[in-house]
């Protein structure tokens, strides 16, 4: 079956909201999943029919623990990982 790259990226948008991953999470989990599609790994949008990436309700917000000038040591609260991994610094 051959969708159109917009449809995907609607469709594949409307299933991370539906999870519970936040606007801004949305798109930085659509910003990796539309690039492996692209590249031609579709193991990520796949996942997001049924279960999908599910959100922990009980998750907690993003915490940075220790800083450094060129690293971060981040506790990511059990959300996407995608999220906490690019986060920009304070």
């Amino acid at each position: 079956m051959k969708v159109a790259l917009g449809e995907l990226e609607k469709m594949a948008k409307k299933a991370i909201l539906r999870h519970g991953c936040d606007e801004a999470g949305t798109r930085t989990v659509l910003r990796v999943l539309m690039h492996a599609q692209l590249q031609g790994n579709n193991q990520g949008v796949v996942k997001l029919i049924g279960l999908g990436i599910p959100i922990d309700p009980a998750a907690k917000p993003l915490f940075i623990e220790k800083e450094a000038l060129l690293s971060a040591l981040v506790d990511g609260g059990d959300k996407t990982r995608f999220r906490s991994s690019t986060r920009p610094s304070m």
